[in-house]
């Protein structure tokens, strides 16, 4: 099973790529990001307590809040009044816990019955005074009286050595994704890893190529600051756009290709320079022209062209922000 990692940062267009290569007849996508392995509580956090910084109890809580998010990612969230998820039970694999409780016997060595006090950490603010109040009372009663509910669960011994990690994890992923694949032989992944945390691509595929999408920084801040209010104080504002540069900044500085292939390209140059950059996305991935069967059914150069230079429409109410910006990030803006 073949993968291509499709990514970029802070709104960078990397759905323009990800639509282009649905396009062809051989590949396959979820019509929802990819986000278990990236999240908070997922794979990578999972990997690091499992492996890199290994606790037995600290092992055990990382198994629970995988296998508790888990449950969460399934749910079907796509009615107005749906409980947050990402809705892979009926995206991704119809019998996606079933196969994330497998992965996790597959890590785990033994488990025990026991309770453990980061579980209060977890207790709303009532019941934990509810909590202290009962052991309290046992303390009272020297041992007489049990009043205190202990929450019982079990505990995952679990310390895998790093091949065993790695195996195991490439064998989930490939079966949650297998019933998606079909008989196409190229999964198409948005978001799966950030292009901070590429290095780990070798270690959770077994055949994974990346795609890193660029984008105009000035375009990037209006996006995120007046479409989706990810820096909603003061918006336009010098030390909104300051607070901006910084988080770009770091992103770059972090960012580790590694040693799998990797591709960058510009939104930019992908919907003004359609025919050139296609060529170049075809020769990466291989892909073989005549299976392209829905040619700009998902993405239309004409259509999505309207999103480069967006920031002209707001310069006025953000002159300081986007000035800033352009200053600092010159580099990175698109000025053809």
């Amino acid at each position: 099973m073949n993968f291509i990692n499709v990514t970029g940062y802070l709104s960078s267009g990397s759905s323009a790529v990800v639509d282009y290569i649905r396009e062809f007849s051989n590949t396959a996508v979820c019509k929802t990001e990819i986000r278990f392995i990236r999240d908070p509580f997922g794979i990578i956090d999972l990997d690091s307590a499992l492996t890199q910084k290994w606790e037995n109890e600290r092992a055990s809580y990382a198994i629970w809040k995988f296998l508790d998010y888990s449950k969460k990612w399934q749910r079907f969230n796509r009615r107005v009044f749906s409980p947050a998820g990402h809705s892979y039970k009926k995206f991704l694999n119809k019998d996606y816990y079933k196969i994330t409780e497998k992965y996790i016997d597959s890590l785990t060595d033994f488990r025990a019955i026991l309770w453990h006090y980061c579980e209060t950490y977890d207790l709303c603010y009532p019941r934990y005074v509810f909590h202290r109040i009962r052991k309290n009372m046992e303390k009272k009663s020297k041992g007489k009286r049990y009043f205190a509910s202990r929450r019982l669960r079990q505990s995952y011994f679990a310390h895998p050595t790093d091949k065993q990690f790695c195996e195991a994890t490439r064998n989930y992923i490939e079966e949650l994704f297998s019933i998606l694949a079909g008989k196409n032989n190229t999964i198409i992944l948005d978001q799966a890893l950030p292009p901070d945390d590429l290095y780990f691509t070798r270690r959770y595929f077994r055949n994974c190529k990346n795609i890193i999408v660029e984008r105009d920084p000035r375009d990037m801040y209006i996006t995120n600051v007046f479409l989706m209010d990810v820096i909603a104080q003061k918006k336009g504002s010098l030390e909104s756009g300051e607070k901006f540069v910084k988080h770009f900044k770091t992103l770059m500085d972090h960012t580790k290709i590694g040693e799998d292939p990797c591709l960058k390209i510009r939104f930019e140059e992908l919907v003004l320079n359609y025919d050139e950059t296609v060529k170049k996305i075809n020769a990466f991935l291989n892909l073989d022209i005549e299976t392209h069967s829905r040619k700009k059914s998902f993405l239309n150069p004409d259509k999505s062209c309207k999103n480069v230079g967006i920031w002209k429409k707001y310069y006025d109410s953000c002159k300081p922000a986007l000035d800033y910006i352009y200053t600092e990030l010159q580099d990175y803006c698109w000025n053809e």
